[in-house]
């Protein structure tokens, strides 16, 4: 990425940043009246699941975003192609392995604290990616990521069947698949004109001011009390399994 496009990036990524802080600083000044005021809504369900579908679009258009960016990627580390293809690789392997074994950590720990421990892995990841200075960095920073998305991905879907009364669960998983072929959808078009106009690492920057937003919100939305019975259920249960 050139100087100019570096500059620009940072612009926007202030841009964005100061655009919520004034919402975000008022909220945190009232974090405890905003959450009660937010979990007694009546619609608080749409509440957790646009918390959820945010980080959910996000992982799943950076998957399709990295796609794109490969012969980019692999011009400027002067690397083959077949090389470069292990950024793919190494995040898919990440996410496939690791989503079974984050739900059931989530399921004793608590859903909550799992789901922003992977937001914030997911965030250090892509700022990681976005300045790395070398192919392994670059790996390394996408098997981070993808253990990030992981944990997004093990306790969303959860979460939001949790808030949603039994006669809307299917709604509320319909509309949940539906934020997945849209981010998957979108992620070859963001991430084309991403790199066309701001380079290849815009695509991993980009995630920062949204994700830091998405992150406030989601510690304000979040009430881990609409979990905690789920959660105790199954600590139960996985203590009954040790004793045996």
């Amino acid at each position: 990425m050139s100087t100019a496009g570096l500059l620009i990036v940072a612009a926007g990524l202030i841009l964005i940043l100061m655009a919520g802080v004034p919402t975000i600083s008022y909220h945190l000044r009232n974090y405890k009246t905003t959450r009660v005021r937010i979990s007694q809504s009546t619609n608080y369900k749409w509440w957790v699941f646009g918390t959820v579908a945010t980080g959910t679009f996000m992982s799943v258009v950076g998957h399709g975003s990295i796609l794109i960016a490969l012969p980019t990627i692999a011009r400027h580390f002067d690397a083959g192609l077949t090389t470069v293809l292990w950024i793919v690789i190494s995040e898919t392997l990440a996410v496939s392995s690791l989503l079974l074994p984050m739900g059931r950590i989530s399921d004793i720990v608590g859903r909550k604290q799992v789901y922003l421990s992977g937001y914030i892995f997911f965030l250090i990841a892509s700022a990681t990616a976005g300045l790395a200075t070398s192919l392994v960095m670059l790996m390394v920073a996408r098997v981070i990521q993808g253990a990030g998305s992981a944990m997004i991905q093990a306790n969303g879907q959860a979460m939001v069947l949790s808030v949603f009364p039994e006669n809307e669960r299917g709604k509320a998983l319909g509309t949940h698949f539906s934020v997945l072929g849209v981010g998957s959808m979108s992620g070859m078009v963001v991430g084309g004109l991403l790199i066309s106009t701001l380079g290849w690492r815009s695509i991993f920057l980009i995630n920062l001011p949204i994700g830091i937003i998405a992150v406030t919100v989601a510690m304000i939305v979040l009430d881990k009390s609409r979990f905690a019975q789920e959660t105790q259920s199954a600590a139960k249960g996985f203590s009954a399994e040790v004793a045996r």
